[in-house]
This record gives structure tokens, sequence and C-alpha cells, in this order.
């Protein structure tokens, strides 16, 4: 029978390691379980399983590969590749909230030939072992790496996947430098540090990379918050009731998406994906 490997791993180079990106935990537990409502189970990021579906193919894997899958959250890509690509996942997340729920549910999953293991890290401190993946996925979470320190971080990747190994980035930017003031007050509230495009793909280039595909995907992205919002409001009633959270609290979640589409169909942020390669 097919069988599954699960652990939550801390490597003996990064156990004593600080994390810097989202240095305290952020995410409670009932919030995490709250935004994968508007997500999809499994989910921290846009599209849920239907955009897994898309990219995988694009990380160009195949059985037994190894993928990094950086920002991993809940574990919902992780666990779609590992099931239906029979690939060995690495999830590494800063969240220990996020791991908690992955390595929870992945003990009930029959992952077929995949395995998974999760990795509390930094991905600005690890130390990864070179050559070592054949892929490396940051869905939503790239985003999130100071924009000083993202040079570094790329290169890290690059010199941890085999030669001909892909990167793939989910990423938000900007479309101008972020001068308006109620754009800026909307980023500062979060812990993005959004990049234009151009700047942003010549990071992938400067760091040794070529770049095999790069996409603005805004469009998608505004329909994929119109959908994630109108199933929170559909259901609302019974995500109060199992999340036992206040009702404020949720409608501040569905005014933050309402907000967020509102600046991408402004263009103030674009949704983009780039597909990079080792030369």
């Amino acid at each position: 029978r097919a069988i599954h490997h699960v652990k939550c791993c801390y490597p003996e180079n990064m156990s004593e390691q600080k994390h810097v990106v989202n240095s305290s935990e952020v995410y409670d537990r009932q919030t995490v379980l709250c935004q994968e409502r508007f997500y999809g189970h499994g989910y921290i990021s846009s599209g849920g399983e239907t955009t897994s579906k898309e990219i995988a193919p694009l990380l160009g894997v195949k059985k037994g590969s190894r993928v990094l899958d950086v920002g991993s959250g809940t574990g919902g890509f992780a666990f779609y590749l590992a099931k239906n690509h029979g690939v060995h996942v690495t999830g590494m997340d800063v969240s220990q909230v996020m791991l908690s729920i992955a390595t929870d549910r992945a003990a009930t999953m029959d992952l077929q030939d995949g395995r998974v293991e999760f990795m509390s890290a930094d991905i600005t401190q690890a130390k990864l072992p070179e050559q070592m993946y054949d892929a490396v996925s940051f869905r939503g979470s790239f985003l999130h790496v100071p924009t000083a320190e993202k040079p570094a971080v790329l290169t890290k990747i690059r010199k941890c996947l085999k030669p001909g190994g892909r990167l793939l980035t989910f990423d938000l930017c900007s479309e101008a430098k972020i001068e308006v003031s109620e754009l800026q007050k909307f980023v500062s509230s979060t812990s993005y540090e959004l990049l234009d495009f151009p700047t942003y793909k010549k990071l992938f280039t400067d760091a040794g990379f070529a770049i095999l595909e790069d996409k603005d995907r805004t469009n998608w992205y505004i329909d994929c918050a119109k959908e994630e919002v109108e199933r929170v409001q559909k259901t609302k009633t019974e995500i109060l009731k199992e999340l036992q959270i206040p009702e404020d609290v949720l409608h501040e979640q569905i005014e933050w998406w309402i907000a967020k589409r509102q600046w991408a169909e402004k263009r103030g942020i674009i949704y983009v994906h780039v597909l990079a390669q080792t030369q």
C-alpha cells in the first residue's frame, strides 16, 4: 500500500535560528481557520486547490522529485503535490500555528506515494543544502521577505536547486512606486514588501535565474477575491458558529478582502507569477 511520511522537523542547522520574517506569531488558530474559509481548506493564499491544479505542472516535477514549499501555511499545496504528483515536499513556515494545523491534518491523510514534512524556519535565515530540490515554490509568501533580503534569498534558492530546477512565485507587486497616501496606509498595515513588476523580475535574473514565464494575473486575482468574499458571506452564520469568533472580527476580515480587491482594481497592487529556472 502507498505510504506517507509526515513529521514536524527542526533540522540541526535551523533549530537555534531566530525568525526574522513575521518574527512574532501574528496568527491565532481561529484567525487562520477563518482565513481558510476565504481561500479554501488548507490554503492561506488565493485560488485554493483550483490554482494548485493549474500551477503544479509548471514546476516540472515527477514522481520522487523533491520540492521546497516556502511559506507552506496550513499545507494545502504541499499535500496536493504529494498526493497528486508523488513528490516529496518540505513545507517551510515561521508560523507555529499553521505548522500545527498542517501536521495535525497530515497525520490523517493518505498521500499515496508522496511524502510531506514540515520545517519551522525562516527562509532569510535557513541554511539549505545545495542542489537538494527539483523545484521551489513561494505561493503568496515572497512578498513578506524584506526587500533588502530578497536578493540573498533568491541566490540561496538558486543554490539549493538542482541544475535545471524551477522556482515559481505567486506574489503581489505594485504598478508604480507606492506614493498614494491611502495605498501606503493599506500596505503599511500588512507585512507586504512590494516592488514594481520590472524591478521584481530583475531580482530573478540578477540572482542567476532564467525567467521562463512571467504574467500579470491581476484580473484573475480580482475574480478570485470576489468569489472568496461571496463564499464567506453565504456561509457567515455557519462560520461564526463553528469557529466561535465575534461577528465584528469576521466583518473586519471581509472588509479587508474587499479593500485589497479594490486596490487591485485600481492597479495600486497587482498580482503576478514568475516561473524561473536555474541556468
